[in-house]
């Protein structure tokens, strides 16, 4: 008989202690034939990545190509060097392409655009030979921006009550009375920097470590910075053709008392490419679950003409660009928290160029003062 300190199984009616020994044992069998389950998910080691933009607006055209590394906890994209790069119009007439930084390729003439109701077709070859070519893509009409301005945000703080965290940024448009357009919403935001490099640790004469600031060689110097989270801004006029389009959400800005500006795009783009980000931004939304999409629902309008069953990521987007630049003078109305980024110690010793993919000696086009 066994007995224990809590329990003893002699003190337990038959009625009950035989069904319940069936139960113990049947959850035991259970538990023994239960095999876990594995997902098994695509692998897309060495498939190459593409994103490009073709526009009306110089300097924005521009293809970035990347190779995927194999998966692991941290997705890795290597930028694919030394590939040749060029887009054609349907006279045949092409458009050569050069690379900057790594995997980054801007047309060889800087002034380039693309033309209203033009066709292009981007080709490429990278280093190993492999051959890719994209659907031919129509030029859309441009639709105007009616009116971009910013508004301060709001929230109740327990403490604070009600104060102002941040400011919205806003677009209203008229969408045509053709149906069938499609808009794509995008930004940029420069500013003038002192520091075209930093570092973390200690600065000139000691002392502890600190954000630390190396001067720019040339001045003024503006840097760039886009959208890097929750980017995909889409819309179409199926529920509202030929209607205005009133505030529409571009941006949300820190509170901060320094000046902000920011370029706003109007991108009019095809069906495709909607459908594409529309796809995208469904993929970024999911959580990991087991009935989130796949990657390979992201369709591609480029294909791998050397090895055609080889699957390419990405799309070539060819847009209509409609954009305004314009300063936001961040006082606020009333209380306030700030939220400024933080500010680098200069130091005393040498300088950084101004140049890279996002930093540049170049004024921006609306930057008028």
């Amino acid at each position: 008989m066994f007995r224990s300190k809590y329990f003893c199984v002699s003190n337990v009616p038959r009625r009950i202690l035989i069904p319940l020994v069936l139960g113990v044992v049947l959850l035991v069998s259970i538990h023994a034939c239960v095999t876990p389950f594995e997902a098994e998910v695509p692998f897309a080691e060495n498939s190459l990545s593409v994103q490009a933009y073709l526009s009306n607006i110089s300097g924005d055209s521009k293809v970035i190509l990347q190779r995927i590394a194999p998966y692991t906890v941290d997705a890795l994209l290597i930028g694919e060097a030394k590939a040749q790069v060029w887009v054609s119009d349907l006279t045949g007439k092409r458009i050569n392409f050069l690379e900057k930084e790594r995997g980054v390729y801007f047309p060889i003439d800087p002034d380039f655009i693309a033309k209203s109701d033009e066709q292009y077709t981007l080709s490429f070859s990278t280093s190993d030979g492999q051959n890719y070519r994209s659907s031919t893509e129509n030029m859309p009409v441009s639709i105007p921006i009616s009116k971009v301005y910013y508004e301060p945000r709001y929230e109740n703080r327990i403490v604070e009550g009600r104060i102002q965290t941040a400011w919205d940024v806003l677009l209203d448009t008229q969408d045509p009375v053709e149906l069938g357009n499609y808009y794509r919403w995008d930004w940029v935001h420069y500013e003038t920097t002192p520091f075209c490099d930093t570092y973390f640790g200690r600065g000139f004469g000691g002392g502890p470590d600190q954000l630390n600031g190396i001067s720019c060689c040339q001045q003024p110097c503006y840097e760039k910075q886009a959208c890097t989270q929750n980017c995909v801004n889409i819309g179409n006029d199926v529920l509202f053709n030929g209607k205005k389009l009133s505030r529409i959400p571009i941006q949300t800005i820190p509170h901060c008392v320094i000046e902000y500006y920011i370029e706003v795009q109007q991108r009019s783009i095809n069906q495709g490419a909607y459908d594409y980000w529309k796809a995208v931004a469904q993929l970024s939304a999911n959580t990991g679950g087991v009935f989130d999409i796949a990657p390979a629902a992201v369709r591609s309008n480029i294909r791998n003409l050397s090895e055609p069953n080889k699957k390419v990521y990405g799309y070539f987007e060819v847009s209509n660009v409609v954009e305004v630049g314009l300063f936001l003078n961040r006082i606020a109305p009333g209380p306030a928290l700030l939220s400024c980024k933080p500010y680098p110690i200069p130091q005393p010793f040498g300088c950084a160029p101004c140049q890279g993919v996002n930093r540049s000696t170049i004024k921006p086009r609306y930057w008028i003062k």
